[in-house]
């Protein structure tokens, strides 16, 4: 999941600066723009492209962050929360166990762009507290890993850790549902899903432009991939799962000097009754 502290690494440095549009962005723009919303959830505020630029053309913005139990974590968050006002943002903290806060006014639209995917163990409450937060009408757009989404990598964490005798499963950060099972926790939380799309693609792991031929070791020693190391005791077990990972991975995911893997992906959109 991500944690402040994960998130104000992915903002940088440039606070009030818009920052460069993913595609993926691009994509949840327009489909959150498509009935030009006054109030705006960004769930996550996992992409800053997104919440600066609904900031820009939206009369209120508020991001929802999670809360971890971690006195670093409260202490990033103040830092978080001034990066976010820097874009015009107010900032609303999630609980560690996804109760979403309760808000002041209902609004037009949420967006969530990828964040759902970090909750291994299910995002039936946070959809429900969407729901709440939104008007009759309102609309709920965002991206989710799909089942079969970074394949290659998680299936040689855990082979990885099943030769050490231990089940990687309670380690797995992901959920990356089918498109009928997330549809289904839609319609559970209320919702009427207009859309759910499939996207596939090849994408690069993310990483500074530095450092492209080290991104799936960074990605496992900082990023999400961190979640599976913390299966192993010690240092030096760490150590080795990452260079036994990337060796396992180097065929299928290592081209022209970059880090690749299969991104599988669904768009979706859903209406509050």
């Amino acid at each position: 999941f991500f944690s402040p502290s994960m998130l104000s690494r992915l903002f940088g440095r440039n606070a009030a600066a818009l920052p460069a549009r993913t595609a993926a962005a691009e994509r949840l723009l327009k489909a959150l723009y498509k009935t030009q919303p006054k109030t705006v959830l960004d769930v996550g505020c996992t992409d800053p492209a997104i919440f600066a630029t609904a900031a820009q053309d939206c009369e209120r913005v508020v991001g929802i962050v999670r809360v971890e139990d971690d006195g670093d974590d409260a202490q990033i968050l103040q830092q978080l929360q001034a990066e976010l006002q820097s874009y015009n943002v107010e900032c609303a903290a999630m609980s560690a166990n996804n109760i979403l806060p309760k808000l002041d006014i209902p609004f037009d639209a949420a967006v969530s762009e990828d964040l759902l995917s970090y909750t291994p163990e299910g995002p039936e409450l946070i959809l429900s507290g969407v729901y709440d937060a939104l008007k009759p009408g309102g609309r709920f757009v965002g991206e989710i890993g799909a089942d079969g989404n970074m394949e290659t990598f998680r299936m040689a964490c855990y082979d990885f850790l099943r030769e050490q005798g231990v089940d990687a499963t309670p380690y797995d950060p992901y959920f990356f549902p089918t498109s009928s099972e997330f549809g289904a926790m839609l319609e559970a939380a209320g919702f009427e899903v207009v859309d759910v799309t499939e996207l596939n693609h090849k994408a690069l792991f993310p990483c500074r432009a530095d450092r492209e031929d080290m991104a799936l070791l960074d990605y496992m020693h900082t990023g999400m991939g961190s979640s599976f190391l913390k299966a192993l005791p010690d240092l030096a077990a760490r150590r080795r799962m990452v260079n036994e990972v990337a060796h396992m991975c180097f065929q299928s995911l290592f081209h022209q000097g970059k880090w690749t893997y299969q991104s599988i992906r669904l768009q979706y959109t859903a209406v509050k009754k």
